[in-house]
């Protein structure tokens, strides 16, 4: 995700339902890395309401380059795109959101649609909380036994998040590190081991 330091998504998979004039609408949002992660989602949800109307889709992949929208047998631009605009408005990345509709034999008209899609996927959105991911730097230690303990112990002060702590040879410890803060965890754990502890860069994730 060259050039990201952050994005924004929703927290977790959530499900919201409402009826407009009889119609049903089910909305269905998660979080979605990737676009392959969007199809599959899209699809468990097509097989958990096979006898839906329209289960019209939304969503942006996690590097901003994939996004797709689907009306699924609506009016053109009366659902997908409303859809889309929410993910827009939230400015949300790695997001995928299906809005399933049962109808329910009243014609809700263009801006009836329009409104009811909206409303579904903002409802789902709100409901499912947003949550900030910034990109971090993954690094790994490997220290002997003796000063393993004095420099654990330093690491729990920092700002820093524990992956992984292995116990072969040597101890060996996986943790995440905002960029901002690398410097600084490079110098304590100098200075707790003599300078003889110097983490490896190993990797980058994003992390809440």
């Amino acid at each position: 995700m060259a050039g990201v330091e952050s994005y924004k998504t929703v927290s977790r998979e959530t499900v919201v339902r409402f009826v407009e004039k009889k119609s049903e609408f089910i909305t269905s949002v998660s979080p979605t890395g990737t676009e392959e992660e969007a199809k599959a989602f899209i699809e468990k949800i097509r097989a958990l309401y096979p006898d839906a109307t329209h289960n019209v889709f939304a969503y942006v992949n996690r590097e901003g380059n994939a996004s797709r929208f689907s009306d699924d047998g609506e009016p053109q631009g009366t659902a997908g795109m409303p859809v889309f605009e929410v993910i827009r408005r939230e400015e949300l990345r790695g997001v995928c959101i299906v809005v399933t509709r049962y109808f329910g034999g009243i014609l809700l008209g263009a801006g009836g649609l329009v409104r009811a899609y909206s409303r579904g996927a903002s409802d789902a959105v709100r409901e499912a909380g947003i949550t900030v991911f910034t990109k971090k730097s993954v690094l790994k230690i490997s220290v002997d036994y003796d000063s393993s303990g004095r420099i654990l112990r330093e690491l729990e002060k920092l700002p820093v998040t524990l992956l992984e702590k292995n116990y072969s040879e040597k101890v060996e410890a996986v943790f995440t590190c905002g960029a901002d803060d690398l410097g600084r965890v490079r110098s304590a754990l100098a200075d707790a081991s003599a300078g003889k502890c110097v983490p490896e860069v190993i990797g980058e994730r994003f992390s809440a």
